[in-house]
């Protein structure tokens, strides 16, 4: 079990990005935005497979067999599980043959699974939220078989399922059919053991922008983000920045770049390095962008609610100002951008909208007259509330952040090639639907929490 814990977080904890597989499959779209990242992480370890017509079907079923496969394939390891060779489970419905003979007869010789009492298996029946809840207790060591059994075993199961603190995200635990992409995160919190918000702190971010233009990072400012830092140092073999444009969209959801990455198209060749973060709490616009340019907590940068009240204590502003430098903010009237940090020796700009935002940012670059850049669109949180986060018209939006990007970029290859320059896509927090209608942020769950930043580094031209 360990072991396999290291494998599935390995790739966020080491290398600070994302299994991709998930995002391959045909209809990812059709995934609940709950289960989004679930599904993405399980399958990108092949504990979880998707069909040959290259869909997963979320919505369909579970089988007893599939099941099998799920918990074998998350117990050994994917390449071990797939290397078994014992065929035989003992199961008069499941001959040698049967495309998933091995993981029965694993999960019977461990006593994860038993029959339906009659000497069959019936692999193809659907299971259960509360059976395969059973399964994974017994599999993982959270209960023993006989605990969980009896008239109300089920009411057993979910009291189990609570004490562990693994019910995050998931589908009621009832003894009625689960879904594929239910069972998914079922066991992405297994897998996690409930850790299911990424590692990284919104606030490790200044620290990270601080080192990369080699300056004193604000007095309350965290640890720097050493992947960022790391990438700073690779690309620039241990120079620093003299610019920084920081793109900040507002609510983008890394469970929306994992559910559509086609919107993001046109933004993904400016990208070098994908940066899983976890918001602040609340999951709120002034909150969390206190704390990208503080690197304080909120309670420490005083904004602990949604109010956009003037932040006094050292920001990043305040740092870039101390070492000579020159920042400047262009966001629309009333956003928390134009107001919380405001009453610094620097400029800004405020425009009704993010067009005139991105045409006075795409001005500013050709001028190049600044040092740090931020850049506020708020046009998809606007339609989000709306309309929802999957509504057509806010999905639009998130593409015209990415061409927007995509145009900055290549501005700043022409204009800037005498500056060492790191462009990051930056959003504060993520979003998730309301049950009436339109969408909304500022809960302490995944998809209003757990975010992914883009970041490039552009040499100077030698």
């Amino acid at each position: 079990m360990k072991r396999f814990l290291a494998l599935i977080l390995a790739a966020v904890l080491l290398s600070g990005t994302l299994p991709s597989a998930g995002a391959a499959f045909s209809d990812m779209g059709e995934v609940s935005a709950q289960h989004v990242e679930a599904v993405v992480r399980v399958s990108g370890e092949n504990v979880i497979s998707g069909f040959p017509d290259g869909s997963f079907k979320p919505r369909q079923t579970l089988t007893r067999a599939q099941a099998a496969k799920i918990l074998c394939s998350a117990l050994e390891g994917a390449d071990k599980a797939e290397a078994l060779t014992n065929q035989e489970s003992g199961f008069s419905d499941v001959p040698d043959s049967y495309w998933a003979a091995k993981y029965i007869a694993y999960c019977a010789e461990k006593g994860i699974v038993s029959g339906a009492g009659d000497g069959t298996f019936r692999p193809d029946d659907p299971l259960t939220a509360a059976a395969f809840a059973k399964m994974l207790l017994v599999a993982y060591g959270k209960s023993k078989a006989d605990k969980l059994t009896g008239e109300d075993w089920v009411t057993k199961t979910q009291k189990a399922i609570r004490k562990a603190k693994l019910k995050d995200g998931l589908d009621p635990i009832e003894n009625e059919p689960t879904t594929r992409e239910n069972a998914c995160h079922m066991a992405y919190n297994f897998l996690t053991n409930g850790a299911v918000f990424n590692p990284d702190s919104m606030d490790t971010v200044c620290g990270a922008l601080a080192y990369a233009m080699g300056i004193e990072p604000p007095e309350h400012a965290a640890a720097k983000n050493e992947t960022l830092a790391a990438f700073v140092d690779e690309k620039l073999g241990g120079q620093k920045v003299d610019r920084v444009f920081m793109f900040n969209p507002d609510a983008v959801a890394q469970w929306v770049y994992l559910k559509y990455p086609q919107l993001f198209g046109k933004a993904e060749p400016c990208v070098g390095l994908h940066l899983p973060l976890c918001s602040v709490m609340p999951s709120v616009t002034p909150v969390n962008f206190g704390t990208m340019y503080t690197g304080a907590q909120p309670e420490v940068h005083g904004i602990q609610k949604y109010e956009k009240k003037l932040i006094t204590i050292d920001s990043i502003f305040d740092a870039l100002l101390r070492a000579g430098k020159k920042p400047v903010i262009l966001a629309s009237k009333n956003c928390s951008l134009a107001k919380i940090f405001n009453e610094r020796q620097m400029d800004y700009f405020i425009f009704k909208d993010y067009k005139a935002i991105n045409a006075k940012a795409a001005e500013l670059i050709e001028k190049d007259e600044y040092d740090f850049y931020v850049v506020y669109n708020g046009n998809f949180d606007s339609r989000m509330h709306k309309t929802g986060p999957e509504s057509e018209n806010a999905l639009e939006q998130i593409e015209k952040n990415c061409a927007a990007f995509a145009e900055f970029n290549e501005l700043i290859k022409t204009h800037w090639k005498g500056h060492n320059t790191l462009v990051g896509f930056a959003m504060d927090h993520g979003c998730h639907a309301k049950k009436d209608g339109g969408g909304t942020h500022g809960k302490d769950i995944p998809q209003d929490r757990n975010i992914q930043h883009f970041y490039q580094i552009y040499p100077k031209a030698q």
